[in-house]
């Protein structure tokens, strides 16, 4: 061929010339290719650190993209609620001021007649929903009865949590600073027990008394302390069933039994940002459920969905699927900073709604957010603002009317009542 031709002649040419052109030859051809070399080497060299670099950008899009899908799971899980989408009126009833202290716990009783709040001053207000209001006033609206733990009002232990009994609507129950828990007849005014350390030593709590819950068809409650456990008692009796202790490594704060389809369960939620099912028959712990990353301290369950709810001072409120115990099923990730654009809001306790389709969240930031949709998962939400300090508690009732509503106890002294209209 023609291009073997021409090689063969340039062979011929380079195999005839004088030895020293030769040799300038070689050493021409060799420096040619040296320098050929170098520049693949460079070459080399660009294309790996090019690769190193995709590799790198293609790390960060990864990153960047499982950051986008959490936080399209958390809008998801907020819904509609961003745009304001207002499916419910709340129409406030009353806002009245009368604690000389704090207002720490609401409660609606089970038959929705009485509400009470506890404060840090030490006195239970309970409220009368029937009772005949003095004036159209908004804020002139008092308690029909005033509890006390002692006598001399001076000495009052302040009070953290309060709760009706489910099997006896009229007792009422109250968790202290003083490590006890009270009970009164709140009809009556009768102060029935006090149960802990100063009546029975070495059976009770150790610290203050932070939440307190009472069985649905049992006659027993939990209490939650700062001693790291929370204890089971029968009211009736006044004695003390159940200690759970272990594996909490932080302060209780809350604790709620788990509705009659699951009556030996109960649940806590820990400073140690950990939520804990235990089986109070074994004293065991069913399930553990992770999340949150600061303090929880709200903890309600829903005995109408079958879902449980926390809400913890890292601003979040977690709604957990309870009818697979141990499936640790998430349904809904609700973030309050987001909703109240405020980046330093806690949530304090948290309630259901009788028919579990709403929830209440009391935030630090003085402020109600209510979610509604649980169910369809189709999460909408109002912010309910009425308060000048952190609201620590919320509770639901209904009215004459079946209608929902909602009470809510606030650090500047005040409580307020909204129906849903």
């Amino acid at each position: 061929s023609i291009a073997s031709s021409r090689s063969s002649a340039k062979l011929c040419s380079f195999l005839t010339m004088p030895d020293d052109r030769r040799d300038m030859k070689i050493v021409q051809l060799s420096a040619d290719l040296g320098q050929a070399h170098k520049s693949l080497q460079e070459e080399i060299q660009r294309l790996v650190k090019e690769q190193t670099q995709l590799r790198t950008r293609n790390a960060e899009l990864e990153s960047e993209n499982s950051h986008l899908k959490q936080e399209l799971g958390q809008l998801r899980s907020v819904g509609a609620g961003l745009v304001a989408e207002h499916k419910q009126t709340f129409e406030l009833d009353w806002h009245v001021v009368n604690h000389n202290s704090p207002a720490h716990s609401v409660a609606v009783s089970p038959d929705s007649n009485y509400c009470a709040s506890a404060s840090w001053d030490g006195f239970v207000n309970v409220y009368n929903f029937s009772s005949p209001r003095p004036s159209p006033d908004k804020k002139d609206f008092r308690p029909e009865k005033k509890l006390c733990a002692l006598a001399e009002s001076s000495q009052q232990p302040g009070f953290y949590s309060v709760a009706f009994a489910k099997t006896f609507p009229n007792i009422l129950g109250c968790t202290s600073a003083d490590k006890n828990i009270y009970l009164w007849n709140h009809k009556d005014n009768e102060l029935l027990k006090q149960m802990g350390n100063y009546t029975m030593p070495g059976k009770g709590h150790e610290d203050e008394v932070n939440g307190i819950d009472f069985h649905s068809s049992q006659n027993v409650l939990v209490s939650a302390g700062d001693d790291q456990q929370a204890i089971i008692w029968d009211f009736q009796e006044g004695i003390m069933l159940r200690q759970l202790k272990s594996p909490h490594t932080a302060a209780v704060y809350g604790a709620t039994f788990l509705g009659s389809a699951l009556e030996y369960y109960v649940a806590t939620c820990c400073f140690d940002k950990k939520t804990r099912i235990f089986d109070m028959r074994s004293k065991t712990v069913t399930c553990e459920l992770e999340g949150h990353k600061d303090d929880i301290i709200g903890l309600d369950f829903s005995g109408q969905t079958q879902m449980l709810a926390t809400g913890s001072d890292d601003g979040t409120v977690h709604v957990w699927d309870m009818q697979q115990l141990g499936g640790n099923k998430r349904l809904h990730d609700l973030n309050l900073k987001m909703i109240t654009r405020k980046d330093d809001v806690e949530v304090k306790r948290v309630s259901f709604s009788r028919d579990g389709d709403m929830i209440a969240a009391a935030c630090s930031s003085g402020q109600v957010v209510v979610f509604h949709g649980l169910k369809t998962g189709n999460v909408t939400h109002d912010i309910l603002d009425q308060f000048n300090d952190c609201v620590f508690d919320v509770s639901w009732g209904v009215d004459n009317t079946n209608s929902p509503l909602l009470v809510a106890a606030s650090h500047d002294k005040s409580v307020a009542c909204w129906k849903v209209r």
